[in-house]
């Protein structure tokens, strides 16, 4: 398990984990709608448990496949998650800009919603050139980056996410391991940009070098691989 730094020192909890995409019990399963369609295993399980809902939805074009399109459905029939997230991948095959693209929207979307726990499925996603655990990673730190919320002064008009566990789910235990070490590598990197941000967001009479000293020192002292050492 990973746990990626936002919203002023709280923490959001990824992990990977083995299972049917119909009998998951989340508050959001989040599955795609690739170049497959329907005929995608996954989505055709789900689509067989739900009584034909997404066969109707894609007949009656609410399933789109254009890159980047959300549908959110409420309580999907015979599906054990609270509400299924269809995200569409487009009708052309997957690079890394367009899979970029659709990890950065797939995680708005999630970090925008009144939940705290949620799946994401990435089962039949390809990148040109790139594995799965690269697909894995990218995930990680998106969900990192979209959890960012620049509000030190604990503004009430600022709310934060509420998502604070997510799972990548997938069908078998393929790569399980390498996707859970991609994940704590993801996270890693979003926790980096996000400290970044942070300190640049900042105003100039807060982020002085004595404080940025400070913050060095402290990060050193967090990691034994880190030292620290602040010229004058």
């Amino acid at each position: 398990m990973s746990r990626t730094l936002c919203q002023s020192g709280e923490t959001m909890e990824l992990n990977t984990l083995v299972g049917s995409l119909s009998a998951r019990k989340t508050e959001c399963l989040a599955v795609p709608f690739g170049i497959e369609g329907l005929d995608n295993a996954e989505l055709s399980s789900l689509d067989k448990a739900s009584g034909g809902l997404l066969s109707r939805l894609v007949k009656k074009g609410d399933i789109k496949a254009s890159h980047n399109n959300f549908l959110m459905i409420s309580e999907p029939p015979g599906l054990s998650a609270q509400r299924l997230l269809i995200y569409s991948t487009g009708k052309d095959p997957l690079n890394e800009q367009s899979f970029l693209e659709l990890m950065s929207g797939l995680s708005s979307q999630l970090t925008k919603l009144p939940i705290k726990a949620a799946a994401i499925s990435l089962e039949g996603l390809e990148v040109s050139d790139r594995d799965p655990s690269w697909m894995a990673q990218q995930l990680g730190r998106r969900l990192g980056e979209a959890s960012y919320l620049f509000n030190p002064f604990k503004s009430a008009d600022k709310k934060p996410t509420t998502l604070k566990k997510v799972s990548l789910l997938q069908p078998t235990r393929k790569g399980l391991e390498a996707n859970k070490r991609a994940l704590e590598i993801g996270t890693a990197i979003g926790n980096g940009i996000n400290r970044a941000r942070e300190l640049g967001d900042l105003p100039g009479n807060i982020c002085t070098p004595s404080y940025l000293a400070t913050h060095a020192k402290s990060l050193a002292g967090k990691y034994t691989t880190m030292t620290c050492k602040v010229l004058t």
